[in-house]
């Protein structure tokens, strides 16, 4: 029987990690709405620890919040924005920057206070994931097949059509394939042939929603992902004493879905511009969607270079660019974010403070190579290399585009840190 405690976390969990499917009709961009529905979560849950401490109704203590190194790091980080303020163009605007910073930090302390992760296994919460990717995928689907009823699929098509819950076929994109990778740790989870044929063909499916959606983002991530398996694969077989052949298995479940998905995509759509050779064709310095980024990157680092202690101060990046890239604003269309998350922090904090959210986003690696190496067996190890996948997936991303203004990537990025995090007490018990 679950027991009051754990019902709590259980519950705080799933009403969280759902915070990126909030919308509104009355609003083109859900991000506002999905902010302020956690914020009131958090908000309710903090009166009830609150309540409980008071009473002293616990009968466990929680672990210190600063004994976990990501919840410091992200609290280093909050502290250097807080501070930025003093240098900010515009302070209401670092206001509401910080306000988000606030309910991120606030969801880790009521994790830690819950203790969600430690109560709930990783096969549970790669169901949960998979059951959010699902319903991802299907709603992003559902404008595939109301199109090719009527006329042939054309890669144009996929931002009006194919976006998704997230409004945006590019965070979609990057959403699905930051989910992905729990397929395969649910999959691992199982013996039942049934079930593991039934994951493998939501993988192919998933799969063939990328390759609808084109993003070259995650072209280029997903290919850095089988390219670390199967390397990673490799270097396990060599630290171990297993038969090849069940590398060579792992591997090729890996590949199946991909290979699969690609097959099925190229014999029934016409359209050349949705191939991935073809997709790829198109990056190069004179594509405008590169040389816009290249654009945003130069003045950023430059500004960064002239400010590199203080910058504008969190969320003036979107004020200051105007006036760095004035000359080249056409159609009043404005730089409102710099489409590198790490560069965007650099003009707004200075170096300290982009250090300390880098590290933050790069904590689950330190995690996630002492398991690869600490650990005898083959299944840890492998579980190891998939929980990587998500981490090349999100960093690959926050280069290229913003996915910390999106409430379903940081949602989904803390699910994640978490995930790795209890992974690892739970492994470091064995080393």
């Amino acid at each position: 029987m679950v027991n009051k405690e754990k019902l709590i976390g259980l519950t705080y969990l799933i009403l969280f990690s759902c915070a990126g499917f909030i919308y509104s009709t009355k609003v083109i961009d859900y991000v506002g709405i999905q902010w302020y529905y956690l914020s009131y979560l958090n908000l309710a849950l903090l009166g009830y620890i609150i309540f409980k401490r008071i009473n002293k109704q616990s009968k466990v203590n929680p672990p210190p919040f600063f004994s976990n190194p990501i919840n410091l790091l992200y609290f280093i980080f909050f502290i250097i924005c807080l501070a930025s303020t003093i240098t900010s163009i515009n302070y209401s605007v670092s206001i509401v920057a910080i306000s988000k910073i606030v309910i991120s930090l606030t969801s880790l302390f009521i994790i830690n206070e819950l203790e969600v992760f430690q109560k709930v296994s990783l096969k549970h919460l790669a169901a949960l994931i998979s059951f959010y990717l699902l319903i991802e995928v299907g709603f992003s689907l559902r404008g595939y097949y109301s199109v090719i009823e009527v006329t042939d699929f054309k890669f144009s098509m996929a931002e009006t059509y194919l976006k998704g819950i997230a409004s945006n076929k590019n965070v979609t994109s990057s959403s699905i394939a930051f989910k992905l990778p729990f397929l395969y740790i649910l999959f691992y989870s199982y013996k039942n042939k049934f079930l593991r044929f039934l994951l493998i063909l939501i993988c192919c499916i998933a799969y063939f929603n990328l390759i609808l959606l084109s993003s070259r983002a995650i072209i280029l991530s997903v290919t850095l992902c089988i390219l670390f398996y199967i390397f990673g694969s490799i270097i396990s077989f060599y630290r171990s004493k297993e038969n090849f052949k069940i590398y060579i298995k792992q591997i090729g479940i890996y590949l199946l879905p991909i290979i699969l998905a690609i097959s099925y995509a190229y014999s029934v759509i016409e359209d050349q511009d949705i191939k991935i050779e073809n997709r790829v064709s198109t990056v190069n310095i004179k594509d405008v969607s590169a040389t816009t980024r290249l654009r945003y990157y130069e003045k950023g680092i430059n500004y960064f270079l002239e400010n590199p202690i203080f910058g504008c101060g969190i969320g003036n990046w979107q004020l200051i660019s105007i006036k760095m890239d004035s000359d080249k604003i056409q159609s009043y269309i404005v730089p409102y974010v710099a489409h590198n998350d790490f560069i965007e922090l650099l003009t707004e904090i200075g170096i300290l403070g982009a250090l300390s959210y880098l590290l933050f986003v790069l904590s689950p690696l330190y995690f996630l190579i002492k398991i690869f190496f600490n650990s005898s067996e083959h299944k840890i190890r492998n579980t190891a290399l998939i929980l990587t996948l998500p981490f090349i997936i999100y960093f690959v991303d926050s280069n290229l585009n913003f996915p910390q203004y999106r409430t379903i990537m940081q949602v989904g990025l803390i699910m994640y840190l978490m995930i790795v995090y209890s992974f690892y007490k739970k492994q470091k018990i064995k080393f």
